[in-house]
């Protein structure tokens, strides 16, 4: 089975930049007992100040997810960190400014020349949305979907979205479940 982290993962002591949540839709809350399951995610967070006029202290709020892939690297979307007006090469990777040294699994990457064959089942991961366009909630989620060919994926998304060409994207679909732009 695979992981498909993407994306939308977390670890919840890291905090880092600014961009949209990515939300698990449909999928079941991970259980505290659980959580170790998925100790590599990440939380990137914006910091703001919640009440300029009475200066109250500063408060962290996720927008996207990571996965650690060792103590000084995290894996995340570029479209978390800036906007590009193409989803292609959707890859950035975080530098962290102190090595994390703390109780961690870390991201397991595919070997190279790994294929994700039609209907696998694949693991998304986040902080769920218990509906589209819902707000992010304060628990992960996960949900299990199933990679669909290149060509049913451009027939059910268009071009604009679907993946081109099949040697470095996968689209996966689940009946219920997905993970979405808020």
């Amino acid at each position: 089975m695979f992981l498909l982290s993407g994306i939308y993962y977390y670890f919840f002591n890291f905090l880092l930049g600014q961009a949209e949540q990515s939300p698990i839709v449909g999928g079941q809350v991970v259980g505290e007992n659980e959580l170790f399951k998925y100790s590599f995610m990440v939380s990137l967070q914006e910091k703001f100040q919640a009440s300029l006029i009475l200066e109250e202290e500063e408060q962290f709020k996720h927008f996207c997810g990571g996965s650690l892939l060792n103590n000084n690297w995290i894996l995340t979307s570029a479209h978390c960190l800036w906007q590009s007006t193409s989803l292609r090469n959707d890859i950035a990777l975080l530098r962290l400014y102190k090595a994390y040294n703390g109780f961690t699994s870390y991201a397991k990457i595919p070997s190279y020349g790994m294929k994700a064959y039609r209907k696998s089942p694949c693991k998304i991961i986040g902080f769920g949305a218990k509906q589209f366009a819902g707000a992010a909630q304060n628990q992960m989620y996960e949900a299990e979907v199933y990679v669909l060919s290149n060509r049913d994926c451009r027939r059910l998304l268009n071009s604009a979205w679907a993946p081109q060409r099949g040697d470095n994207q996968v689209c996966a679909l689940g009946l219920t479940q997905d993970t979405c732009q808020v």
